[in-house]
């Protein structure tokens, strides 16, 4: 068993989040509706010159400055505003983790555990672990919260049950 004892910062929020929007970003029809709204441009300049259609253009030039410039820093700034309103109890957290189940208790008193078969990812950053459990509960395990041996011992169990994390 795996025994781990960390408050959840400020910094490790932003990671978690960062982790999931790069899965995310990843996906091939957000690659694809990058590139569409990219290419959409051109056409766009076409039109509002040729037409008038002025609408058109500053509504592909505003998409393509939400998903090329945008995108990550509001969602960066929406999880700072969202980690701010989190009891500060709820963030000191223990995880258990072992050959049956990954076991998570907070100091606010709230508890859970997730049997294997019922993690659907575990997501490996460079600053910690991404564990899913369904498509919109994800839970953070910080890199910092694990001394080397205990990060041998998760990356070993990890590859047992399936995961490359």
């Amino acid at each position: 068993m795996i025994d781990i004892r960390f408050t959840l910062t400020e910094e490790d929020f932003i990671a978690a989040h960062r982790a999931r929007y790069a899965r995310h970003r990843a996906k091939a029809h957000n690659v694809l509706f990058g590139w569409l709204i990219a290419a959409a441009l051109p056409l766009a300049v076409w039109l509002a010159v040729s037409f008038g259609m002025h609408f058109t253009l500053m509504a592909v030039i505003v998409l393509n400055l939400y998903h090329w410039l945008l995108d990550w820093p509001i969602a960066r700034w929406l999880a700072r505003r969202q980690f701010a309103g989190i009891d500060e109890r709820a963030l000191r957290q223990r995880w258990r983790i072992d050959a049956a189940a990954v076991h998570i208790e907070s100091d606010d008193g709230g508890s859970a555990t997730f049997p294997w078969p019922e993690v659907r990812e575990v997501l490996a950053a460079q600053d910690g672990w991404l564990f899913s459990f369904g498509p919109r509960h994800h839970l953070w395990l910080p890199a910092h919260a694990l001394n080397d041996t205990q990060k041998a011992r998760l990356t070993r169990l990890l590859a047992e049950k399936g995961f490359s994390g």
